[in-house]
C-alpha cells in the first residue's frame, strides 16, 4: 500500500491540532487547523521551525498548541470554543450560532483566562 507522499499528484494534510508536527514528520504538506485561527503564531512556528530543520523548536511550539487545545476543548465542543474565542477577542467575527454555544459569562470567563495564560 502506497502512502500520501508516495503517490504522484496526491499530497496529505493534517486536520488534528494535536498532530501538526507529527504530521509533517510523516510527510503532510500542510495543515488544515481551526485553532490556527486562535493561535496563527504558533502554527506558523511549527512550520517555520519544521521547514528550517529545527526539529526541537517545532516540537516546542507543538507543546504550546496541544497545550493550548487540551486547555481550551476541555470547555465544550471544539468548533464552537474556537469561535467564541476568537468572537472574545474581535467581535467582528461574528458569533457561533446555537444551539452549538449559547453565551455564557462564566464560560466567557474561563476561555479569556486560558486565552490570557497564553499570552492573546
Amino acid at each position: 500500500m502506497q502512502v500520501g507522499r508516495d503517490v504522484a499528484g496526491f499530497d496529505v494534510y493534517s486536520g488534528p491540532d494535536h498532530l501538526v508536527h507529527w504530521s509533517f514528520q510523516n510527510g503532510a504538506k500542510g495543515a488544515i487547523s481551526g485553532l490556527g485561527n486562535v493561535l496563527p503564531d504558533v502554527l506558523a512556528e511549527i512550520v517555520r521551525c519544521f521547514n528550517a530543520g529545527d526539529e526541537a523548536g517545532a516540537a516546542r511550539a507543538q507543546e504550546t498548541y496541544t497545550a493550548f487545545r487540551t486547555d481550551l476543548y476541555k470547555l465544550g465542543f471544539p468548533p464552537a470554543l474556537v469561535k467564541r474565542a476568537l468572537w472574545l477577542r474581535d467581535h467582528s467575527v461574528g458569533a457561533s450560532r446555537q444551539p452549538a454555544l449559547l453565551p455564557d459569562p462564566e464560560q466567557d470567563r474561563a476561555i479569556d483566562e486560558i486565552l490570557r495564560r497564553y499570552g492573546r
